[in-house]
């Protein structure tokens, strides 16, 4: 994501990104677990640590400290849902229909297209709710018509009132499930929007167990890590836990257009396939805390821009360091985000904001290191570090490095 026009000639030779040991960027503690060990070696291509964590529950690979947190905690939560399915009453409480009745009304729910196709926004947990659901389920309506006109198929009125009558049926079900799995989620301390697969299913069998009323839930307190959060403040982790989807959307919705954002660009993050809800919420949150700013909804396209759930997370970060810098280092009269997020100072100082763990002297750091003839007062931020060799031809292009700094903050949750 760092990609910039007008560069001078490049200043060789340069580096390799290089492999490095985990012991040197990680707490001791945190290498190895009763269940769980961090692989040695630690690849830094693309700017962030590449950890490869190997469990009792399969292998996960952590991209930067950060999502190292979040893998190992929800290991830990994999361990205390796994003795809760090995329990007596849980396996027998498996047997039941109302339980069967509960995990099909929840896939329906989370897999809409693969079971009752065309169902307005996921069966009905964000039906008829409010404006911002109602919005979304005609766009995902509109998109199935697409897909069956394409395929020379037919979609007409019946059909779509069927699949709203069947949405009504179920979203108290549906909605009665979500918020189980929602507390499920918060008791372990992890992200109910998770990426990793095999967590999100666990949760979604524990909750369907647990909402049917057949067995109660005791989680292990003592056994999860503190440190293990969902979403870079308080604020967003606490929304993405006691918010239900649809709601949760409302709120993401109504804070950007209070911010001036588009609601072209609006509706396009919350339907980005990069950006979990948490994802989200937590962008809205730091864009709020930079909303002064000129050119900060330019942020939000920038955003749009990502590929993958990496550089959506490099966005979010990004965003918050330039939040803290702003509050914490010197007011920030506007910023940018050609490639790098990049602010100007009210003096006229130029500040690169980058949430980037290591960084290797190469062709295009070096093409970005003298993108800027004119400046003269040039300043880089980054909550990781540079290679020796990084740093002194920075030095040498009029660069005041700072590194390890503006970290986002990691707020626990109470």
């Amino acid at each position: 994501m760092v990609a910039l026009p007008g560069a001078t000639a490049a200043q060789g030779p340069f580096e390799t990104p290089p492999v490095l040991q985990a012991a040197d960027l990680v707490e001791p503690g945190k290498l190895r677990g009763e269940f769980y060990a961090v692989q040695d070696a630690v690849q830094t291509h693309g700017f962030l640590f590449q950890f490869v964590i190997d469990s009792a529950y399969g292998t996960f690979e952590a991209r930067g400290p950060g999502m190292l947190d979040i893998r190992l905690g929800e290991i830990h939560a994999l361990h205390e849902l796994e003795a809760i399915r090995k329990s007596d009453v849980f396996v027998e409480a498996l047997q039941s229909e109302a339980v069967k009745k509960a995990s099909a009304l929840k896939q329906a729910a989370q897999h809409p297209r693969e079971t009752l196709e065309g169902l307005p926004e996921g069966v009905g947990r964000f039906f008829g709710r409010v404006k911002r659901a109602g919005v979304t389920g005609a766009q995902k309506v509109q998109d199935r018509v697409s897909e069956q006109q394409a395929s020379g198929e037919s979609f007409g009125t019946d059909e779509a009132t069927e699949v709203a009558g069947q949405a009504a049926h179920v979203t108290a079900d549906v909605l009665g499930m979500d918020e189980q799995r929602r507390k499920l989620a918060k008791e372990l301390r992890v992200d109910p929007y998770t990426t990793n697969e095999l967590l999100s299913s666990r949760l979604d069998e524990v909750a369907s167990v647990a909402f049917a009323g057949s067995v109660g839930l005791r989680i292990g307190f003592a056994q999860i890590p503190g440190s293990m959060v969902v979403s870079a403040t308080q604020t967003a982790t606490q929304w993405v836990w006691d918010k239900p989807p649809g709601d949760l959307r409302v709120a993401i919705d109504e804070g950007l257009r209070s911010l001036g954002a588009p609601q072209a660009s609006i509706d396009a993050l919350l339907r980005h396939p990069a950006y979990t809800l948490t994802l989200q919420a937590t962008l809205f949150d730091a864009l709020r805390s930079v909303s002064g700013v000129s050119g900060h909804l330019g942020l939000l396209d920038w955003a749009l821009a990502a590929r993958t759930e990496d550089e959506a997370r490099f966005v979010v970060l990004a965003v918050r360091m330039l939040g803290r810098y702003h509050e914490e280092v010197a007011p920030v009269a506007d910023v940018h985000a050609p490639g790098p997020l990049t602010a100007r100072r009210h003096d006229g100082g130029l500040v690169v904001l980058a949430p980037a763990d290591y960084v290797s002297w190469t062709r295009r750091i070096s093409e970005f290191a003298t993108s800027f003839p004119d400046v003269p007062s040039r300043e880089v931020w980054l909550s990781g570090r540079v290679s020796p060799l990084c740093r002194k031809n920075l030095a040498a292009a009029g660069w005041a490095l700072h590194e390890g700094e503006l970290v986002p903050r990691i707020t626990k949750p109470q």
